[in-house]
């Protein structure tokens, strides 16, 4: 008998990091952790034969805690990749080799199971290490991990290769081409990804008229905003180089006062990157429908910009995990919007990115206006 199990996402920041963490069949209630994208309505199904959980996680080859999918592609793509560059290096060991044939079959088989292989145990070490160099530079992290899977995968593939050549070397040169490889290509692909924007959606529907009014006694603009910010948080950790109140970030949209980022989400603010340790802050006019309602945005845009200004390697999913857990104390504190951010009660702080370090997130227990 198949059971469905219904995904409800929740609001969230920044994108909507979901993963069927436990599927019993006798009763099928999945407890939601971050780790993968589903859009709204999707359904899993899980019969009696993956009740404990074996293909509940085929996008993410069985490991959830491990590997994230925060764009719908299953983490196996690049596994079928390998396997048929795998396939086409043992078509031409083959042809070198002068077999026909089934013997022929045999190389192309052989060749895409080693590459198959190899993308496996490549990923695998790549997740592993990057979960231990997240606090550690954008750069090096990314290098780090792309070295040690590289050379992994490429020692892997070396093997398969010897075994089809004869070749015993080709396991120490493959392993070290991987090496160099991932460790050029991880470093500078984490350093691109450490400086996209990161933005706060907007919680609950958008107003039928896409207009919002300003909180009493506020002002939209970049000076309150700034001066809001010092005033009550201590102006963050570093990281800004300049509030932006009314333009928006290229790439974005503008619907009456409502503001939507590349990915069509509707957002209240963005850190957007412009150096190693320095970006802006964008604020726009939804955030500022009340002071709670702008503290919690400016304060969520402060930890991401202190991270960065700290060099902290980019995790989206835990860096969240963390700034979540921050809103949902502070919102808790307040009774402010618990609708939301309650949502948020079982996100927990993860010690790479530890706010507590930052004195701007010390959960206050009445408003400070």
């Amino acid at each position: 008998m198949t059971q469905p199990l219904a995904v409800h996402p929740q609001p969230f920041d920044y994108y909507n990091y979901y993963v069927i963490y436990n599927c019993v069949i006798e009763e099928p209630k999945p407890v939601i952790q971050e780790g993968y994208t589903y859009e709204e309505n999707s359904v899993l199904y899980c019969t009696s034969a993956t009740q404990k959980g074996v293909y509940c996680y085929m996008y993410c080859a069985n490991s959830p805690v491990m590997y994230v999918d925060p764009n719908g592609e299953f983490v196996w793509v690049p596994i079928v990749f390998a396997a048929m560059v795998g396939m086409m290096q043992g078509a031409s060991a083959a042809y070198n080799a002068g077999a026909t044939g089934g013997n022929f079959v045999a190389h192309m088989l052989a060749g895409a199971t080693i590459g198959a292989v190899a993308a496996g145990f490549s990923a695998g070490a790549g997740a592993a290490v990057g979960a231990a160099t997240a606090s550690m530079s954008s750069f090096a992290s990314g290098a780090i991990t792309g070295a040690v899977a590289g050379a992994v995968g490429g020692a892997v593939s070396g093997i398969g290769t010897a075994a089809m050549t004869g070749d015993a070397n080709a396991i120490w040169k493959s392993a070290l081409m991987g090496m160099g490889i991932g460790a050029l290509m991880g470093g500078i692909s984490n350093e691109i990804a450490s400086r996209k924007p990161v933005d706060i959606l907007a919680p609950g529907a958008p107003p039928a008229d896409n207009t919002v009014e300003i909180g009493e006694g506020m002002q939209f603009t970049s000076k309150y905003a700034s001066d809001f910010g010092i005033e009550y948080l201590n102006g963050g950790a570093g990281g800004i180089e300049e509030y932006v109140v009314g333009p928006i970030p290229k790439g974005y949209k503008q619907e009456g006062d409502l503001v939507y980022n590349k990915d069509n989400k509707r957002v209240l603010g963005t850190f957007a990157p412009k150096s190693k340790k320095y970006g802006d802050m964008y604020l726009y006019k939804e955030a500022f429908i009340s002071k709670e309602q702008l503290y919690l945005t400016m304060g969520h845009e402060y930890l991401h910009a202190a991270f960065h200004y700290k060099g902290y390697a980019s995790n989206e999913v835990l860096e969240h995990k963390s700034i979540k857990h921050w809103q949902y104390e502070q919102a808790k504190a307040w009774d402010y919007n618990m609708k939301t951010f309650g949502a948020y009660k079982d996100y927990l702080m993860h010690s790479n990115y530890d706010y507590t370090k930052f004195t701007f997130t010390k959960i206050r227990l009445k408003v400070p206006w």
